[in-house]
């Protein structure tokens, strides 16, 4: 008995099997259009059957598709690139978006693409690398006017995805190196330092944030240029014009949300230090530290003499940035000359919350 249900059991499968192949080799695919949207994960295959088939790639939840045939249990899509596959029926259901074919991009499309790049790479680099962020805001400022899925959208998307690959080493980067200073040890150092202080307060803790990054070097960038450290944008300004320098930090995409009265705030100061090492990171970090002890002192005085101590334990601000600029300097804070002595203008940004 056994033997017979064995038999009967593998002539089934081998059934199904030939079955199964001849579906696969010769299928007339049933003419049907709507829109599809994936309800988990799935196989895309090069055949309506599962034996025959390869799989080449896969379909994701929340995906949407054009489906424009179907044979036995599986439904044939269509992609972006216009390439037409098949996925299972079951892991699809019918939605009620309307989509737009998506226009393919061409080898002449490409090539426009890749001169405009091309400019931007050389922007980005004659203008150092924060005006790639800008140039990617423009154009993504630009895209959601268009239509997704036409000509215009499609290139300009191109560009973007490209314009976002691009990756200089910043002016910054070659500036520390020239000084011989280890940057990523000097911002954890001084970041530790304020969440020290805020631990102490239980006010939550600070992190950077990299949007703040432009502001903070362009600040003591330009403060090096000019030899002085200070807060006025324009020369007739009072010494901190918040709204001047709000504006300042809008015009740089740095857009800070309004939390009790707070949105963003700026620490300066111009110090030096000796350094005849091969690396001069815990030198310019000790003489950071006279500088933040300074801030710290402030805690006995009333606003606005304690501006940096509020700013290092504001419990409404939360992101933060460092960064400073260094020059060789002839002479010490004293006026006297120095061998191996360096100026820098250090400059902290802080934000409460960004508006996206």
């Amino acid at each position: 008995m056994k033997k017979i249900l064995l038999i009967i059991v593998l002539l089934f499968i081998s059934y199904w099997n030939s079955f199964a192949t001849n579906a696969c080799d010769t299928f007339k695919p049933e003419s049907i259009t709507f829109v599809a949207e994936v309800k988990f994960w799935s196989n895309i295959r090069n055949y309506p059957c599962k034996n025959k088939s390869t799989v080449i790639w896969w379909v994701k939840a929340g995906e949407t598709y054009n489906i424009i045939a179907k044979v036995d249990s599986y439904y044939k899509i269509e992609l972006d690139n216009g390439s037409t596959w098949w996925v299972w029926d079951q892991s699809l259901k019918k939605s009620d978006k309307i989509l737009t074919k998506k226009y393919i991009i061409s080898s002449s499309d490409k090539k426009i693409a890749g001169k405009v790049i091309g400019k931007i790479k050389k922007l980005v680099n004659s203008k150092w690398i924060k005006y790639k962020e800008v140039l990617i805001y423009k154009l993504e400022k630009t895209l959601r006017k268009l239509k997704e899925g036409t000509k215009k959208y499609v290139i300009i998307n191109e560009i973007i995805v490209w314009t976002k690959k691009i990756s200089l080493e910043p002016t910054y980067t070659r500036h520390y190196k020239k000084y011989k200073i280890d940057m990523n040890k000097v911002k954890s150092t001084w970041k530790d330092w304020h969440n020290t202080a805020r631990r102490d307060l239980w006010v939550s803790l600070y992190t950077y944030d990299s949007r703040l990054d432009n502001s903070a070097y362009e600040w003591s960038y330009i403060s090096d240029q000019k030899w002085v450290m200070e807060h006025k944008r324009n020369y007739f300004d009072v010494y901190y014009d918040y709204k001047v320098i709000e504006k300042w930090f809008n015009d740089r995409w740095v857009i800070c949300k309004v939390k009790n009265r707070a949105t963003s705030s700026e620490s300066i100061w111009k110090y030096g230090y000796k350094c005849t090492d091969n690396d001069c990171t815990d030198e310019l970090i000790n003489s950071l530290k006279e500088i933040f002890d300074i801030y710290m002192a402030e805690k006995w005085l009333s606003y606005p003499a304690n501006a940096h101590y509020k700013a290092i334990t504001h419990a409404d601000i939360s992101k933060i940035w460092l960064w400073l600029a260094i020059s060789d300097a002839p002479v010490d804070e004293n006026g006297w000359w120095w061998k191996n002595y360096y100026n820098y203008y250090v400059t902290t940004h802080y934000c409460t919350e960004f508006i996206d």
